[in-house]
């Protein structure tokens, strides 16, 4: 487990300094883990907010009655069944490789430690092995969450305000995005 700069041992719960914990980051490295992060987060608006948009304006100029911009409700619920999908597409992808389908085997371990540590439980297998696998601030299981209270937030805002507009819905899905992630 790593906490703070600080390894523990796997034969007693003592704190061991790390190697890497006594390096300094470098002004190169500060700058790109900013880019890093402003990529990914430019590449999530785009998936999952503003692809899911255009692509039911685009099916809404086929002619087909039920990708009418007035079809309010239908057109909710697509987009946020396209958001699922997506996120059940990219992570299937994700396990195609071999690190990270091996880091996804890890997950459950990694949850079960964790709840070790936090019940102030001596980091030994056999505590571990008693820990729910299932904890309530997983990343991945937060990621779901979000996209569920969107479905369920466009549904309830965007179609009784009638919003038709795609960039306008996809303006206010960014403002929405902090308040549905609180």
């Amino acid at each position: 487990s790593h906490n703070g700069g600080a390894v523990f041992s796997a034969e007693k719960a003592e704190p061991v300094k790390s190697e890497t914990s006594e390096k300094k980051s470098s002004p190169m490295m500060n700058l790109i883990m900013v880019v890093s992060v402003l990529i990914a987060v430019v590449i999530m608006v785009g998936l999952f907010i503003i692809f899911p948009a255009w692509l039911y304006e685009k099916l809404s100029g086929t002619g087909l009655s039920i990708f009418s911009l007035d079809n309010r409700y239908f057109r909710s619920v697509f987009e946020g069944v396209l958001r699922v999908l997506l996120l059940v597409g990219y992570m299937a992808l994700m396990c195609l490789m071999k690190d990270i389908r091996r880091t996804f085997q890890y997950h459950g371990a990694e949850h079960k430690t964790i709840y070790c540590y936090e019940n102030d439980m001596e980091l030994t297998v056999e505590n571990v092995r008693l820990q729910g696998r299932h904890h309530p601030r997983c990343g991945t299981s937060f990621l779901f969450v979000v996209i569920v209270v969107s479905i369920f937030l466009s549904i309830v805002i965007f179609t009784p305000l009638g919003i038709k507009n795609t960039l306008l819905r996809m303006l206010l899905h960014l403002v929405l995005l902090p308040i549905i992630c609180g």
